[in-house]
Order: C-alpha cells, then sequence, then structure tokens
C-alpha cells in the first residue's frame, strides 16, 4: 500500500511542475515540428504535410489541437476561402523562442546517427548545399521491411 501512496503523491507534486504541466500541453513531437515549421514560414496545411511527412489525420489533430491551445491563429486565405493558413500567436512565438535551446541542446548531444535512424529522423538537414529543398525521401532513412 505504500508504494501506491508514494505513486499517488509523486503525481500530484508533478501536478504542480511548470514543467509536467507544459509537457502535458506540448509534449508531442508533432506539435513541437509544427512550431518549428511555423516558425520557420510554414502556413498551409499541405505544406506542413510536405516539410513534415506527417500523416494527414496526425496533422489535422495536431493543428486543431494548437490552435485550441492559442499556440496557431487560424485563418481563411482570402475571405470565403475554404483553406486555412495557420500562423503563430504571441502564446506560440514565446513557446517557438522557448524551443531554441532545446534545439540546441540536440545538436550537441543527440547526433547518434544510428538512433536517428530507428527513429526515422532526418539523417541531414533539409537543405541541399545550394540551399534548395530535399524531399523526405532524401533525407529519411530508408524503411526496412519490418517498417508499416
Amino acid at each position: 500500500m505504500a508504494a501506491a501512496e508514494d505513486i499517488g503523491g509523486s503525481f500530484e507534486r508533478l501536478a504542480d511542475d511548470p514543467l509536467a504541466i507544459a509537457a502535458d500541453e506540448i509534449g508531442d513531437r508533432w506539435v513541437l515540428l509544427i512550431v518549428c515549421a511555423s516558425q520557420r514560414g510554414v502556413s498551409r496545411f499541405d505544406d506542413f504535410h510536405r516539410e513534415l511527412g506527417v500523416a494527414r489525420n496526425i496533422l489535422s489533430n495536431r493543428l486543431r489541437k494548437l490552435t485550441e491551445l492559442d499556440i496557431l491563429r487560424r485563418t481563411p486565405v482570402r475571405e470565403g476561402a475554404r483553406r486555412m493558413e495557420y500562423s503563430l500567436t504571441d502564446k506560440g512565438l514565446a513557446l517557438a523562442e522557448a524551443l531554441m535551446p532545446v534545439r540546441d541542446w540536440s545538436r550537441a548531444w543527440c547526433g547518434d546517427d544510428e538512433l536517428r535512424a530507428r527513429l526515422r529522423l532526418p539523417l541531414r538537414v533539409r537543405s541541399d548545399a545550394n540551399g534548395g529543398d530535399q524531399g523526405l525521401d532524401d533525407v529519411m532513412p530508408p524503411r526496412r521491411p519490418f517498417d508499416n
């Protein structure tokens, strides 16, 4: 019984921890990558999809979540249009800035290409030496036969 009480106590402590609260709201890799892509100027659904390679249903869910959290603002491309553009709110801009040290930390400490391949993360930056964009197939490790 003491172990269960210890676990419950730690959950109560975590509920008051600002980092735990932030992780609960935005602790999904797609959410973080969407915020970073938005900061780089990506604003339309198809562009997020092309840039990140995220499944459309997941992207739709995360864009809705970020809009509900007031991290992204959703506006029609033009009056009466069905297509939407997404942009960072002040809250989103603050989050994007807060993620920069995490990106720096990752560059310094998470450079293991084997780990990146297992996670199916890009092995290198998306732009080539001439400043042109590469497709995700150019930067993603190949799928193994047992991958879905």
